[in-house]
């Protein structure tokens, strides 16, 4: 009865400890059955979001107004400038000398000097005859400070803030080395926009503003 005994708790622990393997197996922790756990090599991330800045698109994202310029169809799309490629549409920055019969949707006029320029999704253009053309940002009129940063902003430009009146107010900003400081002292990463603007600056309906 003994040896019988003990075969049978012999066979009782090993079916145990297969179970307990066989538990190991089927509910193990998530690291073992994905690579991706801890002591594991990154797995496959989800996608957030479209193609990256310079990633071809497979089709425009919207309307698009087409303009040939030196040989090449650009397509103009709320701001943006794409052209046709193997992979799709790429967006590109416009050359110096393009004209687009009207603004974005969505631009900022800047003033520096006595000239005005427009500023939309990081181009620069300035009244033309036939709508509004390229141009190179606008420099610093210090000859020298042109030499040695021939694509840098003066030390103040004017931002013109369009008031529902219809009048306009200028708001002069200041550079700094934390970027650009407004009138009232509130500090911006890059010139700011009318809608950055308008809350501080702005005029409500029927109230008196300045008209360039």
């Amino acid at each position: 009865m003994t040896d019988t005994h003990s075969r049978y708790s012999r066979h009782g622990l090993r079916l145990a400890l297969l179970a307990a393997a066989l538990g190991t197996v089927l509910h193990g922790p998530v690291a073992l059955a994905h690579p991706g756990g801890p002591g594991g090599s990154p797995g496959p991330q989800p996608h957030h979001g479209g193609p990256g800045p310079h990633a071809p698109l497979p089709v425009l994202p919207g309307p698009a107004l087409t303009i040939l310029f030196a040989g090449l169809t650009y397509s103009f799309v709320e701001g943006l400038f794409y052209l046709p490629g193997a992979g799709g549409f790429t967006v590109v920055v416009p050359p110096v000398g393009l004209v687009v019969p009207v603004l974005p949707p969505a631009y900022t006029v800047v003033m520096v000097g006595p000239r005005t320029y427009y500023h939309a999704q990081g181009v620069y253009y300035v009244r033309a005859a036939e709508g509004y053309t390229v141009v190179q940002p606008p420099v610093a009129q210090n000859t020298q400070t042109q030499a040695t940063q021939p694509s840098s902003l003066p030390d103040t430009v004017t931002v013109v803030v369009e008031n529902p009146n219809g009048s306009r107010t200028p708001v002069t900003l200041t550079r700094t080395a934390d970027g650009w400081q407004g009138p009232k002292g509130e500090l911006y990463d890059t010139i700011p926009t009318q809608e950055q603007l308008r809350p501080y600056y702005g005029l409500t309906a029927g109230a008196q503003g300045q008209t360039l």
